[in-house]
This record gives C-alpha cells, structure tokens and sequence, in this order.
C-alpha cells in the first residue's frame, strides 16, 4: 500500500512539473518570481497522510488538478501576453463585416437569369410567354406542293368565229363610248346660252387672239381668258355670264394678283365682217377689256352699212 501512494506521489511530481533545487540557478527572471516548491516531504509522512486520509484517492485528485492549472501563466499579469481570440473565424468574419448602417447593404444576389430552376427577377408581366411545343411531324409525310395545272388541248382552243364575236364586241363597246361622250357634250351644249337666235352657237369650241407688246391675250368663247409670255400662261378667268343684251361675255375667277384682286376680262362684241380681236385694254388693276368683232354680234339695223362695206370691199357699186 505504502509503495503504491509513492508511486502515485512520484506521478503527481511529474505532472505538477516541481523544479529541482539544481535547476533554480538557472532561472532567468528575479527569485521573487521563482516557484518555491514545498519542502518535501518524507515518505513516512506521505505514508501517514495516505493513511490518515484512508488512501492516496484525493491526493491523486489534486495532483490532476494542480496538472491543469500548471498551464496557468506563473508569473504576475502585467507580464501576461495580451488575449488573443479563441476563434480564426469569427476574425475572418469581423473583418469581413459590412461596416455601414444595414439600409445601405446591398440586397441579397439573386440567382442568375437564365439558371436552371432561377426565378424570375422582374414583375410577372414582364416576363416572356411561355414557349408552346411545336408537335413534331416526324412519322408523318411532307405535304405535297400544289402545282398549277396549265390547261392546254381542246379546253382552250378558240373558234374563229369566237374570235371574230370578241372583235366585234370590243368594237360596238368602243362605239357605245364615244356615244356617250358625245351625248355628254350634247348635253353641256344645250345648257349654254348661245342668244337669242342662237347665233353665237357657232363660235363654240373657237380661240381668238391678240399680241399687245410682250404678251399674247386669248378668250375662248364659253370657255376661259388667258394672258401669254413665251411658255407662260395667266388665267383672266372662266367663262361665268353674258350681259343682258349679248352685247359682252364675262371672264371671272382668274389667277389672283399680286396684292390685288382675281383677274378678271370683258369681252365686247361688236358688229363686223369677221371674227377677230381688234383691241385689248386694262382700265383697272388686273381688269382686263377686250372688244371683239363678229358677224353674229349685227342687228338688223347694221345690215345695210354692212352690206355697203362688203360691197366695196368686193368692188360692186352698192
């Protein structure tokens, strides 16, 4: 029993880690800092102690405990290196910390467009309409193409009498045409007011011109007026009225002039042996007159003077 609490008082030695009084010569720091071990104590004593305990059990216990302080710093705390953090990571983690207030953090990443299994990032009527499947037609036989069938034999053979029944179709609808431009023309003929006696029925379709100068001044009798220079044309007017007595046609509605009113003309007839302009005038701004000489324009009475005038002209005596 005795040998075995010694054995067990030599374990407790080793553990504690007590110096040897050979070894305390060489402790670099002051002796006020060296471990004073306890007088060591005989093995009778120990024997004693193991004895009066009842056993060595809680020597051994302090024994272990002194062994797991023995890792304690001996020495005052000023000497002490500082404290380092029990956990590397938990550094790596302060450190990566984001060091603003948290409503300027950034929002969670979201997994990337176009990921398998990724949710789409914006509102649902933004995202693209499902892709429908075509159906395959694999199995099934390609359509055939439509040719167009190009009729040729007896189908399309033409009689010569069709042919001349077509000719002659197209003729008589050329001929129903021209009737009825014709009948159109009739038509606008018997709406113009041509005199009393209808005698100025035949200067219809006519043009009558004079040059003055530079220009070149034209009426068309129930059609328009116009003024010329070279390749320009100025409209003096439409035909619109005659006066009360035919004695003059009225142009109106013409180009309008510069600053000015639309240009108008007068065309006064006058007895004469034939049809021609003997003059024309402008009495005011953009007016023009032109006085006009005509065998339909005689009266009764201006039958004798005429006669005498062609008379002489032919060298009768009247």
């Amino acid at each position: 029993m005795r040998l075995k609490c010694r054995l067990l008082h030599e374990l407790a030695e080793q553990v504690t880690g007590e110096v040897a009084p050979a070894e305390e010569e060489n402790f670099p720091y002051p002796a006020e800092y060296a471990y004073q071990a306890d007088a060591e104590e005989s093995p009778e004593e120990n024997e004693g102690e193991c004895d009066m305990e009842g056993g060595c059990g809680a020597k051994v216990e302090e024994a272990a405990d002194a062994a797991v302080d023995s890792t304690a710093f001996p020495y005052p705390a000023e000497y002490a290196a500082p404290a380092q953090q029990d956990e590397v990571v938990k550094e790596d983690e302060d450190a990566n910390a984001f060091p603003y207030p948290a409503e300027y953090a950034a929002p969670p990443q979201e997994p990337e467009i176009g990921e398998e299994g990724s949710a789409f990032p914006y509102p649902a009527e933004y995202a693209a309409p499902p892709v429908e499947e075509v159906p395959s037609t694999e199995g099934f036989p390609e359509p055939e193409e439509e040719v167009e069938e190009v009729a040729t034999g007896p189908e399309h053979y033409d009689h010569p009498d069709m042919k001349s029944a077509k000719k002659e179709f197209n003729s008589k609808k050329s001929d129903v045409s021209n009737l009825e431009m014709e009948i159109h023309d009739l038509e606008e003929l018997l709406d113009h007011d041509f005199g009393d006696n209808e005698e100025f029925a035949y200067l219809l379709g006519q043009c009558f011109d004079m040059n003055v100068k530079q220009y070149t001044y034209q009426f068309c009798p129930f059609d328009s007026a116009a003024q010329k220079e070279k390749t320009s044309s100025t409209s003096l007017g439409d035909f619109t009225k005659w006066n009360d007595d035919y004695s003059s046609m009225w142009f109106e509605h013409g180009q309008k002039c510069w600053n000015g009113p639309s240009r108008s003309a007068e065309i006064r007839f006058q007895c004469g042996l034939e049809n021609k302009v003997t003059d024309v005038q402008e009495p005011s701004k953009c007016v023009y007159l032109f006085t006009f000489e005509s065998p339909s324009a005689c009266k009764e009475e201006d039958i004798i003077p005429l006669r005498a005038e062609l008379n002489a002209m032919n060298g009768e005596s009247a």
